[in-house]
């Protein structure tokens, strides 16, 4: 049996919602931190992986999950629980066997609730993108899925699209999810992208990511790499900008407002 869709939910840090089809009388959670978990001839499983069984469990009735109201749940132990943020960096599947121990069904996990119950109290304060401090900027960008090694790096551009330098490593805050640096006053102006491995669901595999930064706030033509500006910067302000004052907002109807959704890469 080959892995199918997405129709499991990992919701919250210990519990995961699903579907499984008739006559399961156990359901898996496997992971692979290297992602070398595949099927075999046999009806089981080759590669690196862990099992996890998982109990009954509690639908949480998630508000903005309610059309999952009324699936079934099942809960994780307190060990898997505890090293949750190791399995979330890891591929994932769910198996469902029968009471022979055959499988019925594998699939893949949707896992962006348990990534808000992992992370989002302790990085909802952190300023992502750049930030500057006495002329020298900082970086931060929430990556909580990037994998340890060899973690999230930050390589600088020239204008004329040369390196500036070797990639520099960032450091991860365990409790946030959130990998930052602090540059030097000369990275002021330069481009910038950061380079890390991850797991992807589509594809079903490790891959190696260079990208622009979500949080950026200026960037080259095209946007494949951010640049580093600080926004108080005189050059960088129209005329009158510090003197402007907005007006009033006559009725609420009248703003514009742009949505923009940012997980991870």
């Amino acid at each position: 049996v080959r892995p199918s869709n997405f129709a499991a939910h990992w919701v919250e840090t210990d519990t995961v919602l699903y579907k499984a089809p008739a006559g399961t009388t156990r359901v898996e959670m496997l992971f692979s931190p290297d992602a070398s978990l595949t099927n075999n001839v046999a009806g089981g499983f080759n590669g690196n992986f862990s099992t996890v069984v998982l109990g009954a469990g509690t639908n949480p009735q998630i508000p903005y999950l309610r059309d999952l109201s009324s699936w079934p749940a099942y809960s994780l132990p307190a060990g898997a629980v505890s090293n949750a943020k190791a399995i979330a960096r890891s591929q994932i599947y769910i198996v469902a066997k029968n009471a022979s121990g055959a499988v019925l069904a594998v699939t893949r996990t949707q896992n962006s609730g348990a990534l808000d119950d992992l992370y989002a109290a302790s990085a909802k304060d952190v300023e992502l993108g750049p930030t500057y401090s006495a002329g020298v900027p900082s970086l931060k960008v929430w990556a909580p899925t990037a994998l340890l090694d060899p973690g999230v790096s930050v390589q600088l551009w020239d204008a004329d699209g040369s390196a500036y330098g070797a990639p520099r490593p960032m450091t991860l805050d365990p409790a946030t999810g959130v990998w930052s640096i602090t540059g030097e006053a000369d990275w002021d102006r330069k481009f910038y992208t950061y380079q890390l491995r991850v797991y992807t669901n589509f594809g079903d595999t490790i891959v190696s990511n260079e990208v622009s930064d979500p949080y950026a706030v200026s960037g080259n033509t095209g946007g494949a790499r951010s640049q580093l500006v600080n926004l108080d910067d005189a050059d960088l302000k129209p005329a009158g900008w510090d003197s402007l004052a907005k007006p009033d907002l006559a009725a609420p109807e009248d703003a514009v407002i742009y949505e923009l959704h940012v997980r991870d890469f």
